[in-house]
Formats: C-alpha cells, structure tokens, sequence
C-alpha cells in the first residue's frame, strides 16, 4: 500500500528566504526535503550565509533531508565543509 497517494504533496519554490511560508506572521511548516543549489558563493557574508542555513535547516521535519548544492571548486567545498563542522 503506497501511503503517498493518500497526502497532498506541496512543493514550495521560493527565490528568498522572505517568500518562505512561516516567515513575517504566515502559517510556518517544516518541509521534508530543502534544497540550496549553488546559493552560498552569492552570499557576501559569511554571516549572512550562516543565518540562511540556520533558518532552513530550522524548517526541516525532524526526518528531513538539507541537500546543499555548490560547484566542484576549491571555494564551493571550503563552505560545504565548513557547514559540516
């Protein structure tokens, strides 16, 4: 028996963290799945990049998966392990 057919999958685009359902007094969910491609390297501050990954890794279901995507680049993989730490 296949239990997906029985919920309303949802699929949230948002382009910022200010579109977010739950952000500036909207109804807040947690999600099952986030993903962030190829984001932090247009970020500035590292600051600003830790503030975006907390407040959706704070969204994700207590079974959710954080996929974050960057480019195979010395750059991309020093913010990928520094997320990991």
């Amino acid at each position: 028996e296949n239990t997906h057919e029985d919920k309303d999958l949802d699929i949230v685009w948002v382009e910022s963290l200010a579109m977010l359902p739950g952000i500036g007094g909207m109804e807040r969910g947690k999600y099952d799945l986030i993903i962030l491609s190829h984001v932090l390297q247009e970020i500035i501050s590292s600051k600003a990049r830790e503030m975006i990954i907390d407040t959706l890794y704070n969204r994700l279901s207590n079974n959710g998966v954080f996929l974050i995507v960057e480019p195979g680049s010395p750059k991309g993989y020093r913010f990928i392990n520094d997320i990991r730490e």
